[in-house]
């Protein structure tokens, strides 16, 4: 695949990487997260491209908020 821009990379990357089993949930909100940032793509337009619904991915976003024990038990999956 030929790919011209980093906004297209990320987005093969993480539709490839949200599908993986060994990624965890503050993992996939972390690669969603950086996607957005460099792609400038808004959240609706994402979740299309990706295949996914707006609350798939507003949901991870939230998780990013999160501290304390469920912040310890995101990043241990």
């Amino acid at each position: 695949i030929d790919v011209n821009d980093e906004a297209s990379l990320r987005l093969i990357q993480i539709s490839e990487n949200v599908q993986r089993q060994d990624m965890t949930l503050l993992q996939t909100a972390e690669a969603i997260r950086d996607t957005l940032a460099v792609s400038g793509m808004k959240q609706k337009e994402f979740a299309k491209r990706l295949g996914k619904g707006e609350d798939y991915i507003s949901g991870h976003l939230a998780l990013l908020g999160s501290s304390g024990p469920v912040r310890k038990a995101l990043e241990d999956g």
